[in-house]
């Protein structure tokens, strides 16, 4: 996809020109490597998605509101496909890495173990990849429909009713309101089994950091503020993991609700995808083989899943965090301060 320069002279606006179609253009070459022996492939092409779809819902008046929610929506769809592979892809890894550690004792390594080849392996019990043959293909219809378009945001746009807000408006706003999301959310999360306060301050995260990231160059500050919210990212993703994977082992061998408020009743906290559905003989075949086993591994990922959220709470819980989301407001009100003054000049 050829690049649209803008002529706006306003380096906010210049930041955002483009980004649509750039997004679009990584996500399609990573659809390209789905399949293809290639270990990033998927989360490359996740990623891509998902910066598409917040840039698709920040700025849908820009481009089109009826257009953007309908392509965020398909994109969404593509997105919750790719759970389960992405869920496999990184329980397999963590395990085998786990079984591999110095640290893990002798009953533990045989739980873990267990949990692999019974739960995350390729058996009748273990959660299977997704196809991705499909994948590419909706993608490819995706993307012909995609490429008919001029996806840009313009430094204005306008409508018979009323002109759109300023992309430095719009952009401002979107930052306000992810960053008291997480705001609120890091103050709902008091311990380890905070599934959905975990869930939505990632979610809050992910959004302030993806709306950050065109900014990077044009606006003091958010390079750093950018490092730090992937760092947060990356320790609720660690602790969120381990909390889908003790859900899903838990369940699956009858041993109810082992990771506090994560129970079957509440399982919509995750993503649809997240809990697979395993056969009723599964409970029998461990209450005659292996509970004690595998209760060895679970303790495992509970003592891990504590570690994580213990580092989590030492950086950003407790009102650590409060610097954070002021300098991410402080952001915002320089593009606000700033747009009023294009505004009357």
């Amino acid at each position: 996809m050829s690049k649209t320069k803008s002529k706006s002279g306003d380096p906010v606006a210049d930041a955002y020109h483009g980004l649509a179609g750039n997004l679009f253009d990584k996500a399609s070459a990573a659809c390209d490597r789905l399949g293809k022996e290639d270990d990033e492939a998927l989360h490359d092409f996740r990623v891509a998605m998902r910066r598409l779809r917040t840039h698709l819902e920040t700025h849908r008046d820009h481009l089109g509101k009826r257009r953007a929610n309908k392509l965020r929506k398909r994109l969404g769809k593509l997105v919750s496909a790719t759970n389960l592979s992405r869920d496999y892809e990184v329980q397999r890894d963590w395990i085998e890495r786990q079984i591999r550690s110095d640290t893990v004792s002798p009953s533990q390594r045989e739980g873990l173990g267990l949990i692999l080849t019974e739960f995350c392996g390729n058996g009748q019990n273990g959660a299977q990849p997704v196809d991705l043959v499909p994948i590419r293909r909706h993608f490819a219809e995706i993307g012909k429909r995609f490429r008919k378009r001029r996806w840009f945001v313009p430094e204005r746009g306008g409508s018979q009713d009323a002109p759109l807000r300023s992309i430095r408006c719009v952009t401002q706003a979107a930052l306000r309101e992810h960053a008291a999301k997480l705001r609120g959310q890091l103050n709902e999360i008091d311990s380890v089994d905070s599934v959905r306060a975990t869930h939505r301050a990632r979610l809050a995260v992910k959004r302030l950091r993806y709306i950050l990231e065109p900014l990077s160059k044009a606006i003091p500050d958010a390079r750093d503020v950018i490092v730090e919210l992937k760092a947060m990212q990356d320790t609720l993703g660690a602790l969120r993991d381990l909390q889908i994977l003790q859900m899903q082992i838990a369940l699956a061998a009858g041993f109810g609700s082992r990771v506090g408020e994560l129970s079957a009743d509440e399982s919509p906290a995750l993503e649809p995808t997240a809990t697979p559905t395993y056969p009723p003989s599964q409970t029998t075949f461990l209450e005659d083989r292996a509970r004690k086993t595998l209760a060895a591994g679970l303790d495992y990922m509970r003592l891990e899943a504590q570690r994580e959220f213990n580092g989590f709470r030492e950086h950003w819980l407790d009102g650590r965090a409060e610097s954070l989301v002021q300098r991410i407001e402080r952001i915002a009100d320089a593009l606000q301060a700033s747009q009023a003054s294009r505004s009357t000049q």
